[in-house]
């Protein structure tokens, strides 16, 4: 029922604000018209035509979005929130078809409440007997309505005590068996009621009942009065953790306190000591390696990246255990584990600045050097390390003398973690690559700038092989005994479209890393079989033959016989004049795949030379075991044989050998005439260096070959290596 009275004349607004001075009204479109005179008290400064809903919420009866909802809510029972201050309007709505008023009075928490807020009793005075009149039919109705509605929530709520009375009881049933700790208490932190599985998680054998919580747990002292308070509007559950200890035991809880329906607090703890302990224990594992008990990689990188992110100076160092795999194979895996173990105990002695210290994989380590900012801080304090490190270890009856190199890198304002990887791995590398080992060499310009170029290297192979700009220089080897070349050794070289000619020094290795060294060696054994067949055309020269180097992973790779079969098939070339060179390198990888197929290429007639004998692994089950027919000594072994006595002896016991296994000798490196004299006086067979030609051009190798004087040979003359025929060498 609406109030027939037209809404906008000046003795209405009167009337209202004299009866009602908390009343308001609205209009069609939701914004507010006029206020009563103490309702702007509290909503100083309300701009005209102001949204409903900026500044009110209809609590009751229902949710309305919209004037055409207001129209259903007409003559209802009204609670309004004031968004404003904590307070609420009470009273009862009346709507036409452009207005809505609102006649309410203010409700608050308490007079002090509405003292702050500049109400005061002048403000519910002259409320008018005839307005009361005006009301009171309309208003016993929404009385009764209001009654029952009451009625009905009283009846909810009592259902809804009773069920959740009875989730709390079947809760507490469940919790006996999975908290290991119950404790309820009340508001001031007594304790109405303890239950543990097990007495010892409190130090003091007493019974808790009716002592403060923080009595029996201390811990909880400083963080209970928060936590109790946050749960006193709710019986929702707050989660935290604490630990106590008891008879010098540390125990770790998780633990939830909730309001109880009974206005208590309930305690539910359960132990997770061990689950903790077996936390950290596997975080542990996942940051440290199982060898060494250092930091892995994993950790190296988060520290890394926590001091770049905090912008601090610090170095990077990268060891590696060099000649690792020789003490191995030598002494044994056992042997190299206590290196590394040994290794890794000194890391962390460089004065205090070692930030972590990390096994990054096989026999390198890592570690993080914090508050260094310059090179030369950073090599005395790795000078300090290497020292360390290289100090002689006793383990099982055996004496080893480690060494190390090491790479640094010092972080600046522009670096990333890869980038110092990248740079200090690089250093480590040159310094590993000089001649006296366990040195260290901290990357710069001049080893960035190598870095550039080698990676401009790598992208740069995959087109030159497309390309082919791959072609053969050939050095002659000379027989001593007549002074005329009885073979050339094939050497690759690159023509590079802007560096120019580049030897093998500038990208066999990394083509090798890579994985290109296998297409790079295809075109290397076609172009020297094609050579080779052009060279046998020319009448008396079919004696000369050609050697090829092949490297480590062209020997492990499973194509490489097929490989070696269809260059044969497609050259058509002798293959009793065919030589692979092999170093002393290329057969630790796999032995056993190494001897077979060798012995597989042996016997279709390809003979095989071990290179630069002398300066690897020099063992002598190589020769025993693999079906060689030449060694090539290395031309160190033939500068010092010149100087020292003793090197002489050396080599001349292993012309011996040799001899005594049917193998022809060959010298590297003569560059002297003294040199030349030696190597043919201790019985060598053949030489090959610099005094007898550089390595040259096919052409030029052509030239040297039809020579009448120097170089011309008749085929009668030349010593022939023996046909290999199979047999054991022991």
């Amino acid at each position: 029922m609406a109030i027939q009275v037209p809404f906008h004349s000046e003795s209405f607004d009167d009337l209202l604000d004299a009866t009602f001075p908390f009343y308001l009204s609205c209009n069609g479109q939701m914004e507010i018209e006029r206020i009563g005179r103490s309702l702007a008290k509290l909503l100083p400064g309300m701009p005209a035509n102001a949204s409903f809903d900026q500044f009110f919420e209809i609590k009751l009866p229902a949710t309305v979005r919209s004037f055409s909802e207001l129209a259903k809510i007409d003559g209802q029972v009204v609670v309004l929130a004031i968004r404003h201050c904590n307070s609420i309007l009470r009273g009862q709505i009346f709507v036409t078809k452009q207005s809505a008023i609102f006649l309410v009075s203010l409700r608050s928490e308490s007079a002090a409440e509405l003292g702050k807020l500049g109400i005061g009793i002048g403000d519910y005075a002259g409320h008018d007997a005839a307005m009361e009149l005006l009301f009171m039919k309309q208003a016993q109705s929404t009385q009764l309505n209001e009654l029952q509605e009451m009625i009905a929530k009283l009846e909810t709520t009592a259902s809804e005590k009773q069920r959740l009375e009875s989730i709390e009881s079947a809760l507490m049933h469940d919790l006996d068996v999975a908290a290991d700790i119950i404790v309820r208490f009340n508001s001031a932190h007594r304790i109405i009621e303890c239950r543990s599985v097990r007495e010892s998680y409190w130090c003091n054998q007493i019974d808790p009942v009716g002592k403060l919580v923080h009595e029996i747990f201390p811990e909880l002292d400083s963080v209970l009065e928060s936590i109790t308070g946050t749960s006193e509007s709710t019986f929702e559950p707050v989660a935290f953790e604490f630990d106590t200890k008891s008879k010098g035991k540390l125990f770790q809880f998780d633990a939830r306190v909730a309001k109880t329906l009974d206005s208590n607090f309930l305690l539910l703890a359960r132990d997770v000591t061990q689950q903790k302990a077996m936390d950290q224990k596997l975080k542990f594992m996942a940051l440290h390696d199982p060898l060494t008990d250092i930091g892995n990689r994993i950790l190296f990188e988060e520290k890394a990246t926590d001091l770049l992110n905090s912008e601090s100076n610090f170095a990077i160092l990268i060891i590696d255990v060099n000649d690792f795999k020789t003490i191995n194979d030598n002494l044994g895996h056992h042997v190299g584990d206590e290196v590394l173990r040994t290794f890794a105990s000194k890391m962390k002695l460089v004065d205090g600045n070692v930030t972590v210290a990390a096994r990054l994989g096989g026999d390198e380590f890592g570690i993080l050097l914090n508050g260094i900012s310059d090179k030369e801080t950073a090599l005395d304090l790795a000078r300090q390390l290497n020292k360390k490190l290289t100090e002689m270890i006793f383990f099982d009856g055996v004496f080893i003398e480690p060494r190390a190199s090491i790479g640094i890198a010092i972080s600046d304002s522009e670096s990333s973690f890869d980038q110092l990887m990248r740079d200090a791995d690089f250093a480590m590398y040159a310094a590993k690559n000089k001649e006296t080992k366990s040195s260290i060499v901290a990357c710069d310009k001049a080893i960035r700038e190598k870095i550039k170029i080698q990676m401009e290297t790598r992208l740069d192979l995959q087109s030159a092989i497309k390309k082919n700009q791959f072609i053969n220089y050939y050095q002659p080897v000379v027989d001593l005994k007549t002074g005329k070349i009885a073979s050339f050794e094939a050497l690759v070289r690159w023509q590079h479209p802007t560096r120019g000619l580049l030897t093998p020094y500038h990208f066999v290795e990394l083509a090798e890393e890579n994985g290109m060294i296998a297409d790079i060696g295809k075109l290397v054994l076609k172009m020297a079989f094609d050579d080779l067949n052009a060279i046998h055309a020319i009448k008396g020269r079919e004696h000369v033959s050609f050697s090829v180097n092949v490297a480590a992973s062209q020997i492990q790779d499973p194509n490489f016989i097929q490989i070696i079969n269809q260059s044969l098939e497609e050259s058509n070339c002798a293959v009793n004049k065919i030589i692979l060179e092999i170093t002393e390198s290329a057969l630790i990888s796999d032995f056993d795949k190494t001897q077979k197929s060798l012995i597989a290429l042996r016997q279709k007639g390809i003979r095989i030379s071990l290179d630069d004998f002398g300066v690897g692994y020099s063992s002598l089950n190589y020769l025993r075991q693999l079906p060689f027919d030449i060694i090539k000594l290395d031309r160190s072994l033939i500068t010092e044989i010149c100087e020292c006595e003793k090197q002489r002896k050396i080599v001349e016991a292993v012309i011996m050998l040799g001899r005594s296994l049917g193998l022809l000798m060959v010298g590297e490196g003569i560059e002297t005439e003294k040199q030349k004299l030696t190597v043919k006086e201790m019985g060598f067979d053949y030489g090959q260096g610099y005094l007898f030609a550089k390595p040259v051009p096919f052409v030029e190798a052509m030239s040297l070959i039809t020579a009448d004087v120097l170089f011309s040979m008749a085929p009668q003359q030349v010593r022939l290596i023996p046909t290999y025929v199979p047999e054991c060498r022991c």
